[in-house]
C-alpha cells in the first residue's frame, strides 16, 4: 500500500451525477484532469510493485543471509 500525491475529491453533486444520471469524469472537466493524473500515478505504482513481486518470485529473499550480512 502507498499514498498517492494526487487525489480526486468528488462532491455530492458530481457523485449523484455519476451514480444516478450516467455521467462520467469527462462531464466534469475539473475532475477529469485530476483523475487522469491520479490514475497515471496509480498505474506507475502498480507497475513498480508488480516488478518487485516478480523479482521476489524469481529469487526469494533469503532472510537468514540478510541477517548474517547485517551482523545480527
Amino acid at each position: 500500500m502507498t499514498s498517492l500525491k494526487q487525489t480526486v475529491h468528488i462532491g455530492s453533486t458530481e457523485f449523484i451525477g455519476m451514480l444516478m444520471q450516467g455521467k462520467s469524469f469527462a462531464d466534469f472537466p475539473y475532475l477529469d484532469e485530476t483523475a487522469t493524473t491520479m490514475l497515471d500515478h496509480l498505474t506507475w505504482w502498480a507497475n513498480a510493485l508488480k516488478a518487485g513481486r516478480d523479482r521476489e518470485a524469481a529469487e526469494p529473499f533469503d532472510h537468514q543471509k540478510a541477517l548474517a550480512s547485517a551482523g545480527a
